[in-house]
């Protein structure tokens, strides 16, 4: 029998879903079936012109009151939708998910548990399953070699010096709901945005990394964060820059990272135009 999680500690799930009617079934049944049952899964159609309302409705029937459906009446893109339905969410652990991933089925077992041992920490977060054209790839942050606890100087020093310019773990993150209190998501950041979020987390609270794989992101190429246009890296790094000036976040990520950002992404940039358009 699949446990549920207990009245006062509950577990919300928050879809945001654009035209993914291919995968979010799949989702929303892996979700569905943990160990661990959440509280509520929340799924908000954002403007899709596909089939996703009608897989939305059918996903209602089947599963019945633990799905909650909401829509928005024109797409305003992943940030907008999260900040405008956070605060009605009801549990005391949030995990902001995607409409084409999935998660393992012992994923909130673990994520849960390690809350209630270790409660002065604000997220949890693990390794990450990446599955791309039929093959899979095991996704660990470099630095981190065992399950601990990371405090904001650690955070820093560690996995912002070694992991890659806008290495992710937001897909295995679970969040305590209280840093939505503080911190909202930036629509202006684009597809850096929920990078962004969770690093602002982690350098100001403990968190804790898990090492095991407790997520599965599926790599779509078509993504934003993954379509090779050129308008898409100028965006990204000059958004970057201008929240470093405006937050002052030097203060935070350290010079070293923001160095990184400065010089190492430009060149990043150019090598890309080569191998696209040069000779």
């Amino acid at each position: 029998m699949i446990k549920h999680i207990k009245k006062k500690q509950k577990i919300s799930v928050l879809i945001p879903n654009f035209n993914d009617s291919e995968n979010l079934e799949k989702t929303i049944f892996s979700i569905v079936k943990q160990k661990l049952k959440p509280y509520e899964i929340v799924i908000v159609d954002d403007g899709s012109t596909d089939q996703s309302l009608e897989v939305m409705k059918k996903l209602k029937i089947k599963f019945g009151k633990i799905i909650k459906l909401k829509k928005n009446e024109k797409n305003i893109g992943i940030a907008n939708t999260l900040n405008q339905h956070l605060n009605n969410l009801n549990g005391d652990f949030f995990f902001l998910g995607s409409a084409n991933d999935e998660i393992p089925i012992n994923f909130f077992h673990e994520i849960f548990n390690s809350f209630l041992i270790n409660k002065d920490i604000k997220v949890i977060y693990g390794n990450i399953r990446m599955t791309r054209q039929n093959k899979n790839q095991i996704v660990k942050p470099l630095g981190f070699y065992e399950t601990k606890v990371v405090s904001p100087t650690e955070y820093k020093n560690i996995f912002l010096k070694k992991n890659p310019l806008g290495f992710s773990l937001t897909p295995s993150a679970i969040y305590h709901k209280s840093v939505f209190k503080e911190y909202k998501f930036d629509s202006f950041l684009k597809s850096y945005q929920d990078t962004y979020m969770t690093n602002n987390i982690c350098l100001k609270y403990k968190s804790l990394y898990i090492n095991k794989t407790i997520a599965i992101w599926k790599f779509d190429e078509n993504s934003y964060s993954q379509k090779r246009k050129i308008i898409n890296n100028i965006e990204i790094y000059l958004n970057f820059m201008i929240a470093a000036y405006k937050g002052k976040l030097i203060k935070y990520y350290g010079v070293n990272y923001i160095l990184r950002w400065v010089f190492f992404y430009p060149f990043k940039f150019l090598n890309f135009l080569y191998k696209n358009f040069g000779e």
